[in-house]
């Protein structure tokens, strides 16, 4: 089998990438957008000692699973690449997937819960991010990365994962890029003005923010003209925007993150309830982008944490605080970390905002900060950790032991890496008690999982 060569395989599985997993004569290939079932043609794109990356030339036979998808640029679209595996599908790939990676990643002989879907499947994020570009035609382009290339931009229309107001809100954009003959931004040469679109909305309150990201590359004399049509726009299709931003980002790297933000009219900021809490979202702050799933997520660590009224928690890596805050109610105090001040800033305002005054926030970095707390002799009953994808650093896991809590709960959006530091928990003397997989992520590869540790 050599780089370049055709032929013809079976898609046994998918693998935790979202990849399509096929083993003739025992030799692994990956297959980017295929689902199971499929018998297929590819064009092996890489090949090395014990595995192969290949791309679909030719669909042989259809998957008995496979369905049509759902919106109008599949495959082209780099989003939700499991939209033609049916959601109930989805869900028992996603738990088996759970079930392999702690035993091949952890060597963790551990019984999981049933996966918990998600309550909605379609419409369902409350954030999604969009970026410029430009069409074969040179004309101004919304929408996402295509699959396998950085600079390629698909237009979006229909996207399932927002609101049909996110989407109109989408053509609005894309209407106005063209019409304005505002430059889009080249990542290659690194010219132009605009760069990316960000949409948040509180699910449960009905409120939106739209920040428009640019370079400051124009002067601010489009504004009048945006800023006349966008209402007109509002008004004609009755749709509400309670925050609109301009941020400028004139970095070389291609975030849809910036310095400065102006806001165009309204607040600089958002508010969603989850529960009977509600939170105050910044326009950088992280927050769960599936708030219905959010809540279940929730009362799965309140049920395996247990708290009362002289329990103490430390909630590492909080966000905008929304663990530490829903265990609040029960517990003696909650100390969130997180290394970003503005979520800190809203964690602090969404304890005020929920009456809430058992509860602390702390800016600062992790690892020093708990380093600080064991030289200290600091306690706390349960340790919550939210790390990012890439897991728990060996450090902080070995400080986690000096802290000696009598329970951690390790909520994690990526279960290799949650394998991975389970296991490396363990040799510190905590025995996993139980994981529930949660599904966050419907029509992508990504899974949500939590776990409880108990000092053996």
């Amino acid at each position: 089998m050599k780089t370049g060569e055709v032929i013809e395989i079976k898609i046994e599985k998918l693998d935790a990438t979202g990849k399509g997993v096929a083993k003739p004569d025992g030799f692994v290939i990956f297959v980017q957008g295929a689902i199971p079932g499929q018998k297929l043609k590819v064009k092996i794109i890489k090949r090395k000692k014990n595995y192969a990356e290949a791309s679909i030339v030719e669909v042989i036979e259809k998957s008995p699973i496979e369905k049509e998808p759902l919106c109008s640029v599949f495959p082209q679209c780099g989003g939700c690449s499991w939209q033609t595996v049916p959601y109930e599908e989805q869900v028992k790939i996603k738990e088996s997937l759970v079930k392999e990676m702690l035993t091949h990643i952890g060597g963790l002989d551990i019984t999981i819960k049933p996966i918990i879907a998600s309550p909605v499947n379609i419409f369902y994020r409350n954030k999604m991010e969009f970026s410029f570009g430009s069409n074969e035609q040179n004309e101004a382009v919304l929408g996402m990365h295509e699959r396998g290339y950085f600079s390629k931009i698909v237009e979006i229309k229909d996207c399932i994962l927002q609101s049909v107001e996110s989407n109109k809100l989408v053509g609005f954009f894309s209407t106005f890029a063209r019409k304005s003959g505002l430059p889009v931004y080249n990542n290659k040469i690194h010219s132009g003005f605009m760069r990316h679109l960000i949409i948040r909305e509180g699910k449960n309150t009905n409120e939106r923010m739209v920040n428009f990201v640019t370079t400051s590359h124009i002067l601010p004399t489009w504004q009048n003209d945006f800023l006349n049509e966008f209402n007109i726009f509002l008004k004609k299709e009755n749709i509400g925007v309670n925050s609109l931003l301009h941020t400028i980002n004139d970095k070389v790297s291609d975030i849809a993150f910036g310095d400065k933000i102006k806001v165009l009219y309204g607040k600089e900021y958002i508010n969603e309830k989850i529960g009977d809490l509600l939170f105050k979202i910044s326009p950088y702050s992280f927050f769960q982008t599936n708030s219905a799933a959010a809540f279940l997520l929730y009362k799965k660590i309140e049920e395996l944490a247990a708290c009362d009224k002289a329990t103490s928690v430390l909630d590492l890596y909080c966000g905008t605080g929304g663990i530490g805050l829903f265990l609040a109610k029960n517990a003696k105090i909650v100390m969130g970390v997180d290394s970003f001040a503005g979520s800190i800033h809203d964690a602090r305002e969404n304890a005020k905002l929920n009456n809430i005054f058992n509860a602390e926030f702390f800016a600062a970095d992790t690892k020093k900060f708990i380093q600080d707390l064991a030289s200290r002799k600091f306690y706390a009953d349960i340790i919550i950790v939210d790390p990012p994808r890439e897991g728990l650093n060996s450090k902080v896991i070995q400080i986690l032991s000096i802290l000696n809590p009598k329970k951690i709960i390790y909520v994690s959006c990526n279960p290799a890496t949650m394998s991975r530091d389970l296991s490396s928990l363990s040799s510190f003397e905590f025995q996993t008690s139980e994981i529930q997989p949660l599904d966050l992520f419907p029509h992508t590869p990504h899974i949500e999982c939590v776990a409880s540790l108990v000092r053996k």
